[in-house]
């Protein structure tokens, strides 16, 4: 089952690649790296994969058992090649994660992840990161199975199985908010099965099967489906919201539609929509079935659109000394939508050096490089041509290519 969202344009935004100091830009396609402890394949652990990975690539771990902490710290794919069974990876410090995700829009999927087993220490870690996907994995033996924390947001978390843990299966702590919680089970953890306190908020924790263990719930989370979804139990059609499974849940179902009647309630708040048995028995619709009756309805919405493109694709400023300037690049965007625009300019560095480089270098029509400065104003079907020169500091001091993503974003003109 997906959930899909859709919103109407209101920024677009064009990429291009620079480079200073040494050398010509290469665009870099994104790449899939094999890992396998036996050998024979690119690496033999899965934190070599990483080191060498960048950006968008894809690792593949082979069946096998890997003793590793791993740094995830690059917006890559990690799947084991067939599943969790098959492929267990054990801390090597019981004082760290056997994943700590470190960077946004990570995804990690099949494997049993064991051992860290230090007081606030989880199998897979989430801190401070945005868009990452859990998936697939079985998570025992560690203080907690999954966590997220500090501002976690807009998170994955599904079809995992945490249980045996020694503290909890599921934590969700701190601001961590918008994070997306289903078809999990977790189970016999020594302290609770989820634990959702401190001040998280706009959680959504549905479909979960709680089996042999309580809860730590907090309010401002939603512990249903957000809207009301048709779905089959028992070989019927109900259309209302879902909640959880609790196995401890004494309530009755009158209606026989898989929903308690009475909420399953804890400490601060409770589940409206309790499951009367595991998740595995209800099946969620797209569409209602049945008999019905239907229309066409038609309209014609018409949106102002918010386009623009570039005249080129990279730069090279070439060999520069610090203390000197570069040679003046000159940018042409070009207004394709039928809005007029503003224009500004996010630069993002490959890492800290090259950002900091491009922070306090980059100068645009002779004004040092701010994110929050608008750089151009274009009418519509018009263009302009941006004037981009690097003041390099006398006080730099990392010799090599520097390289960054210019990205303009072009918003609609108030």
């Amino acid at each position: 089952m997906s959930i899909k969202q859709t919103m109407l344009p209101v920024f677009i935004a064009f990429v291009l690649i620079v480079s200073a100091l040494a050398g010509t830009p290469v665009l870099a396609e994104s790449w899939t790296w094999y890992v396998d402890d036996s050998g024979g394949v690119d690496f033999t652990t899965i934190s070599e994969a990483v080191a060498a990975a960048d950006a968008d690539d894809t690792i593949i771990v082979k069946d096998g058992t890997y003793i590793e902490n791993v740094l995830v710290d690059k917006s890559i794919v990690i799947q084991s090649e067939n599943g969790a069974a098959s492929t267990v990876v054990t801390a090597a410090l019981s004082g760290t994660p056997v994943f700590d995700i470190d960077a946004d829009s990570v995804e990690i999927d099949g494997f049993t992840v064991q051992g860290p087993t230090d007081e606030h220490v989880a199998g897979i870690e989430l801190i401070d990161v945005y868009d990452c996907t859990v998936h697939n994995n079985d998570c025992s033996l560690c203080y907690n199975g999954i966590h997220l924390g500090g501002t976690a947001t807009g998170n994955t978390v599904t079809d995992n199985y945490c249980h045996d843990n020694t503290r909890r299966g599921i934590s969700v702590r701190d601001s961590a908010s918008g994070n997306f919680i289903s078809e999990n089970i977790v189970q016999n953890n020594v302290d609770a099965g989820f634990c959702i306190k401190d001040n998280p908020a706009s959680n959504v924790v549905w479909l979960n099967d709680v089996i042999g263990n309580g809860v730590e719930l907090l309010t401002d989370n939603t512990y249903h489906s957000a809207d009301q979804l048709t779905y089959t139990y028992n070989g019927n059609s109900y259309t209302g919201y879902l909640g959880n499974y609790y196995y401890d849940y004494a309530g009755s179902d009158a209606d026989g539609d898989g929903i308690g009647d009475t909420p399953y309630s804890f400490d601060t708040y409770s589940d409206d929509y309790p499951l009367m048995e595991t998740y595995e028995n209800y099946t969620v619709e797209d569409e209602p079935s049945g008999n019905s009756a239907s229309l066409v309805a038609t309209t014609n919405i018409v949106i102002g659109i918010v386009g623009i493109d570039l005249d080129r694709e990279s730069i090279n400023y070439g060999n520069i000394v610090p203390g000197e300037d570069s040679n003046v690049e000159t940018i042409g965007i070009n207004n394709t939508g039928t809005l007029d625009v503003n224009v500004t300019l996010e630069v993002q560095g490959t890492d800290a050096t090259s950002q900091s480089f491009y922070e306090q270098s980059l100068y645009i029509e002779g004004d040092l490089y701010n994110i929050s400065d608008i750089i151009g104003s274009i009418p519509v079907e018009d263009s302009i041509n941006i004037n981009t020169q690097l003041h390099v500091p006398s006080s730099w001091a990392e010799p090599g290519v520097q390289e960054a993503q210019f990205i303009f974003w072009a918003e609609a003109a108030q």
